[in-house]
């Protein structure tokens, strides 16, 4: 075959592909990579990436043995993708009023930082479960047998849970933000199984409420238009006291004490602009209207203040007035830190009528939102540990907050865990922590060759 010839078939070929590649939606590019990794669109041929390289939609990302590569998206969603790993994007919109994700783990792990999508548009597809995340910090591994070899090397390390779910929305209506004031975090808003931490910020919009469901067995209704904190609560923590600390700021709660205000009563408390409240193992309403006090009021025109009723067993109240013991089915009305207690035949119709469920009328499974299993070993199948955030399986089939993990085994039965050592001292980074110019000089340098938590694994150079 002569050179013409030669010439006259593959011009056309390499212009064809490159028609192809244009045709085809650049979603991100390349940040970081390490070793051999690969990309391929179905029907065309591989292309040996770089940084900096487009990344395009349906692409299939393939790494080498010990290469990874950092994606950034156009929603700014970072994905590392660990190792011996098959990786593909099959959907990738990024437009107002239409943002989804749809990928696939065929094999291998991914690390990554979602961006703001609605967490049923973005899902990670893997042959065992789907992983739905929104804003979250999370680590996704198929393992076989090496997932074992690499908890072994890192044996010695143990996780300290900063931050423990200590409930969860078991239901909810409308629009109900949290922040963790505590943490400095950005708005979170709740859906159905949303997590709840120590140092959590609650507010509800009109129209809206949630009850939250705690470890104890304790629940608590927010209202609508209600502003509420959890300030400290600890149960069967090791070497901690039990405690269930709240403070309603504005707006209106219905609590059902669990096994923390049965068990020791004194450790119970919720405070109030005008008072703090006791309890005696019991249910009961705080109605704080207005900005919960005032110099003088009618509460019968439900004027602000502090508006309780006790509907099962007893509360004591206490402020600068003195203390005050609410046995149900009593009502009172207190204006302000200084005033004494004004007993109430009822509470205001206005206030009645606006009630929303009392949270010891929902049927909830305590095991399912809060039950964890302790695994022998690390055997094979599919992990998904939350570092920040909240990730659900299979559309809340499981529900995952910041260190958890869940385990899915080859027979497609899920169980949550405490975090994995294995995913927090991961070797190749979670993107969200990731320091690229660091990186180049430092422990992800190809001339290393040390494979601990502390250092950088070796990378190899070829293309499998």
């Amino acid at each position: 075959m002569n050179i013409h010839l030669k010439q006259a078939i593959i011009i056309p070929l390499l212009l064809l592909m490159m028609q192809t590649l244009q045709a085809a939606d650049i979603i991100g590019k390349i940040t970081f990579i390490r070793g051999s990794v690969a990309a391929k669109l179905e029907g065309e041929e591989s292309r040996i990436l770089g940084k900096n390289a487009p990344i395009y939609q349906g692409d299939n990302i393939q790494t080498s043995i010990r290469s990874f590569v950092i994606i950034i998206f156009n929603d700014g969603t970072k994905i590392t993708v660990r190792p011996n790993s098959s990786f593909s994007i099959n959907e990738y919109t990024h437009k107002q009023g239409k943002q989804i994700a749809k990928m696939e783990l065929h094999k291998g792990g991914i690390r990554a930082n979602s961006g703001k999508n609605n967490p049923n548009n973005f899902q990670i597809k893997t042959p065992l479960a789907t992983v739905n995340t929104k804003e979250a910090d999370y680590s996704v591994r198929l393992c076989k047998n090496d997932c074992e070899e690499d908890a072994k090397k890192i044996k010695n390390q143990k996780i300290t849970n900063s931050k423990i779910v200590v409930a969860r929305v078991a239901k909810i209506k409308g629009i109900v933000i949290a922040k963790n004031n505590k943490k400095q975090e950005k708005n979170r808003t709740l859906v159905l199984r949303s997590p709840l931490y120590t140092g959590d910020y609650l507010r509800s919009q009109e129209s809206s409420y949630a009850v939250l469901a705690f470890r104890d067995g304790g629940r608590i209704t927010i209202h609508e238009k209600t502003e509420y904190e959890i300030v400290n609560y600890k149960y069967k923590q090791k070497n901690q006291e039990d405690k269930s600390f709240h403070k309603l700021i504005i707006g209106g709660m219905r609590v059902l004490t669990g096994h923390i205000g049965k068990l020791k009563k004194e450790n119970y408390k919720i405070n109030t602009p005008v008072a703090t409240i006791g309890i005696r193992g019991t249910g009961f309403d705080l109605h704080c209207i207005g900005d919960c006090k005032t110099t003088t009021g009618n509460p019968s025109k439900q004027t602000d203040g502090l508006y309780t009723q006790v509907w099962l067993g007893s509360i004591d109240q206490q402020n600068q007035a003195g203390n005050t013991v609410l046995n149900a089915p009593d009502n009172n009305y207190i204006a302000n830190e200084n005033s004494m207690v004004m007993m109430l035949s009822n509470l205001p119709t206005s206030i009645l009528q606006n009630l929303p469920i009392r949270p010891d009328k929902i049927s909830i499974n305590q095991e399912r939102l809060f039950k964890i299993t302790v695994l022998k070993g690390i055997p094979p199948g599919l992990y998904v540990t939350v570092h920040e955030g909240y990730v659900q399986l299979n559309s809340a089939e499981l529900d995952l907050g910041k260190d958890e993990t869940g385990y899915v085994n080859p027979d497609k039965q899920m169980m949550r865990l405490k975090s994995q050592p294995f995913q927090e001292y991961d070797s190749y980074p979670l993107p969200s922590k990731f320091n690229e110019s660091r990186a180049r000089i430092g422990k992800y340098s190809l001339l290393t060759d040390d494979f601990t938590p502390q250092t950088a694994p070796t990378y190899e150079c070829i293309a499998e």
